[in-house]
């Protein structure tokens, strides 16, 4: 189980019920794709505020946590490709099993 909590640095006003998903993958391959282990979508909270709360996640992997690392994505439209004003995940965050990861998603300008 990975578990952690998403963070937002500076959004646009978003409205509640919009969804982010949170994706784990295996980084260990030099010079190869990224292989997804998991992945979550999960849903802001109506009463979500941007500003003082953060969105908590919990994620089952059955692999060792030394190789995978986390990224979210949260659109600002009705599909999954990354496009201005989205907020997604600008670094590489590893998956540690005894760690609360913050994870900070940053608006795409």
């Amino acid at each position: 189980m990975i578990h952690g909590h998403l963070k937002f640095e500076k959004p646009d006003p978003v409205q509640a019920g919009r969804r982010v998903t949170i994706i784990v993958e295996d980084t260990s391959r030099v010079d190869a794709e990224a292989v997804r282990v998991a992945q979550i979508i999960t849903t802001l909270p109506e009463t979500f505020d941007f500003e003082h709360d953060v969105l908590p996640f919990k994620i089952d992997v059955i692999d060792d946590t030394d190789t995978l690392t986390i990224r979210a994505h949260m659109p600002c439209h009705s599909d999954t490709d990354i496009r201005l004003g989205d907020m997604i995940t600008m670094e590489a965050m590893p998956g540690r099993r005894d760690a609360d990861i913050a994870v900070t998603l940053h608006r795409v300008d």
